[in-house]
């Protein structure tokens, strides 16, 4: 037997200029953090149920980039050039 859940929650939205958006740096790596915490910075989108991590990640080539998140979540990558490679730990 499941339980469901409906929650009400009304819609909004949260303006954030790309000044407002911090920026973190790794070696061969920066990632812009629009929400949630990443390397000890946190991005400017706040309250949001689902607690997301959004980013805008770059890295050199023949870098790498380590990421740790919740096992719950689910990830959504869009690789605009180059190539990735996925895996889990």
């Amino acid at each position: 037997m499941g339980v469901h859940v409906i929650l009400e929650i009304d819609p909004r939205y949260q303006g954030v200029t790309a000044e407002q958006i911090p920026v973190t740096e790794l070696d061969g790596a920066r990632a812009r953090v629009v929400a949630g915490t990443f390397n000890g910075v946190t991005g400017p989108v706040k309250e949001i149920l689902a607690e997301p991590l959004y980013m805008d990640v770059s890295v050199d080539p023949g870098k790498s980039l380590s990421i740790p998140l919740p096992p719950e979540h689910t990830v959504v990558m869009y690789l605009f050039e180059g190539e990735a490679l996925l895996e889990r730990e």
